[in-house]
């Protein structure tokens, strides 16, 4: 239990650390001012997708209710007017203007993807036409997941009408939904957009915590705006979107650093930090050396390396290289001779092996290893400086040792 908290603390304050260093709290203003532009075309979108439906027609206004309630607690019907007369007024759109109020909304999602693979230090980004099938996706589903979700959610009510006289049932509802749908926008967020591999359990983990701390902020932010926004009489009608601004700004400033949780969490950035210990570096070097070595023997012979050999060749305590031969051969990197006890043989392909799982050996066992003077082992050591110094995410060991 210890463990796990100090993990969490380590996890939290890295992620905090790269949210500030990133800028987290300027992008999110950012998005938020695209957002506000972005937000009623896509309703609209949504709304021209639900229509093909006639079946699910009738709970349009009560999804559209729904989702302004979140997004500015308290102003649902200022909101909803202003939204009503963008739809009636698409009407009188020419070509020119649909295409740019669709460009608007893309926009924000391409920035999105941007900002969640810089996040991730993805230099590949997808193409144009990618980006545009996975934003057309989640416009396509997601109105389609409202409409099922208000039409089962109706034959239930009606089965159940006795219990209508209880008000806080509704509200509890709407909590609940909230949450999964929070949830699976959250996680289709971490999970689909970054182009990179994702562990899904960590995904769903994180957006389900996020989703939580949002839902908690979402019933903060509906008692503050109950009680300032009624001051705000200099600003007028105005107040309501500027509160608008500040809601979303909050929203997007949440989500990114969620993803920053995630990509310290996966890729273990909250374990090593640029104050190395210069023992800390030496133990890692030294095993990457013994791996090294492990391979050229695998590739050219396979007669396995003992303990006495890498002790001649590198002029080292024959009791620090049992040691970290041990240590290597608990977490499964190698295997030893069953009839030569001091033979080692290489059991995993090297680039199956990340350097966090070198750093786990040493975290558990920090063996305080000397320099050696040997060209091969100066330079992993300088290589792994350079990479601690600009670490960005776990790689694997074959970029290291070459």
């Amino acid at each position: 239990m210890k463990y796990f908290f100090r993990k969490l603390l380590l996890i939290i304050h890295k992620s905090f650390e790269r949210y500030y260093s990133e800028k987290g709290a300027i992008v999110s203003n950012g998005l938020a001012f695209k957002t506000l532009f972005a937000i009623i075309p896509v309703f609209a979108l949504f709304i021209s997708i639900t229509s093909v439906f006639p079946s699910f027609t009738d709970y349009k206004n009560i999804m559209l209710r729904f989702i302004i309630k979140y997004m500015l607690p308290g102003s649902v019907d200022k909101i909803s007017v202003v939204f009503d007369n963008f739809v009636s007024n698409m009407k009188i759109f020419s070509i020119i203007g649909i295409v740019g109020t669709l460009y608007i909304s893309l926009d924000l999602f391409i920035s999105l993807d941007n900002v969640l693979n810089k996040v991730w230090s993805i230099s590949e980004n997808r193409t144009l036409v990618q980006k545009v099938l996975i934003y057309w996706l989640l416009v396509t589903m997601t109105p389609i997941f409202f409409s099922l979700y208000f039409y089962y959610s109706t034959v239930i009510r009606s089965m159940v009408g006795v219990f209508n006289q209880f008000s806080f049932l509704e509200e509890l509802n709407y909590t609940i939904f909230s949450f999964i749908v929070l949830e699976a926008f959250v996680f289709f967020l971490y999970y689909v957009i970054p182009n990179t591999k994702v562990d899904f359990r960590k995904a769903v983990v994180v957006s389900i915590v996020i989703s939580l701390i949002m839902i908690i902020f979402r019933f903060i932010f509906n008692y503050y705006t109950r009680i300032v926004l009624t001051t705000w009489i200099l600003y007028g009608s105005i107040s309501v979107v500027i509160f608008f601004m500040i809601w979303i700004s909050l929203n997007w400033s949440i989500l990114l650093f969620g993803a920053e949780v995630l990509s310290v969490w996966q890729n273990r950035l909250y374990k090593v930090n640029t104050n190395l210990t210069r023992y800390f570096l030496f133990d890692i070097a030294f095993i990457l050396l013994i791996i090294y070595e492990l391979k050229e023997d695998f590739q050219k012979t396979g007669h396995g390396i003992t303990i006495n050999d890498i002790v001649a060749k590198y002029t080292i305590n024959s009791g620090d290289v049992e040691t970290i031969l041990n240590e290597i051969e608990l977490a499964g990197l190698i295997v030893r001779d069953p009839e030569n006890r001091s033979c080692f043989y290489l059991k995993r392909d090297i680039s199956s092996i990340y350097l966090s799982n070198l750093e786990d050996i040493v975290m558990k066992n920090i063996m305080k290893v000397r320099g050696i003077p040997v060209r091969k082992y100066n330079n992993i050591v300088n290589r792994l400086r350079k990479y601690y110094y600009s670490r960005k995410q776990d790689v694997s060991i074959d970029r290291i040792v070459r």
